[in-house]
Formats: structure tokens, C-alpha cells, sequence
């Protein structure tokens, strides 16, 4: 999947990351959730992405998800919830943000691969689920 190969090739000069074992899949999705991870023990991650906003999103719309849901099951990022002069700080803010970013992505895709990053959860801890709305 595209964004699957920009997110490794923009890691590259951050936080360099190949992803080896991912499962992603569309899925129907209980509105206004977009998008899943799911991590587990032993597991491959695994992405489920809304069929029906998937269809009708931008670009930008598209990498905003993925990016969002890699952090979680490749990166083993929480939800940041952080904002500055009312704008989230960051691609894990739990809600897309496809206007922010795409107006400005690489203080976005930098804070994602920081390695000073809001990192919630240690690699001990990566039995979780985390969902992501459109805002």
C-alpha cells in the first residue's frame, strides 16, 4: 500500500522504521470511528479502515489516517491530545485532522518519528486497541 511505503521512505531521515508484519483491511466501521489498531502479543498489528469514508476521502485524508494508525501499531504511540493556539500538536490526536495537516505536514511527520515523542506506552504494554474518529 502506498502510504504503507511514504511512511517507511519519511522515517528514513527520523526514526528509521521497516514494517514487517502489519495486516491492514477495510472494514464497516460504526460511525464516527475511521479507523482501528490493534496490537497484541505474539500478533501481527492490525489496521481496520472504513470502507465507506475511505472511498469518499482526500489524499490527505487518507495518509492522515494511516500515518495516525502506523503510530499506534508500528510506532506504539497513544493518542496525544495537545493543542497550540487551538490546533492539534500532533498526528495522534485522536480525531483526523486532514486540513492542519495537509497545510503543513512536515512539523506533523516530525513530531510523529521524534524520538522525544508523547510515547504512552512502553513495548511491554502493547496489548491494546486504540480508535480513531473523523472529526
Amino acid at each position: 500500500m502506498f502510504y504503507i511505503e511514504r511512511f517507511e521512505r519519511l522515517s528514513e531521515d527520523r526514526r528509521p522504521t521497516t514494517i514487517k508484519s502489519l495486516i491492514v483491511e477495510f472494514a464497516d466501521l460504526t460511525s464516527p470511528t475511521v479507523g482501528l489498531c490493534t496490537v497484541r502479543s505474539g500478533k501481527s498489528p492490525f489496521i481496520q479502515i472504513d470502507r465507506t469514508f475511505w472511498e469518499s476521502a482526500s489524499d490527505a485524508a487518507k495518509e492522515n489516517l494511516m500515518f495516525h494508525e502506523l503510530g499506534h501499531c508500528i510506532l506504539i504511540r497513544g493518542h496525544k491530545e495537545t493543542k497550540s493556539a487551538g490546533i492539534p500538536d500532533s498526528l495522534m490526536f485522536p480525531s483526523l485532522i486532514p486540513y492542519h495537516y495537509e497545510k503543513d505536514k512536515r512539523p506533523y511527520i516530525n513530531e510523529l518519528f521524534s524520538i522525544y515523542g508523547d510515547w504512552s506506552l512502553s513495548l511491554t504494554e502493547v496489548d491494546h486497541t486504540w480508535i480513531c474518529d473523523h472529526e
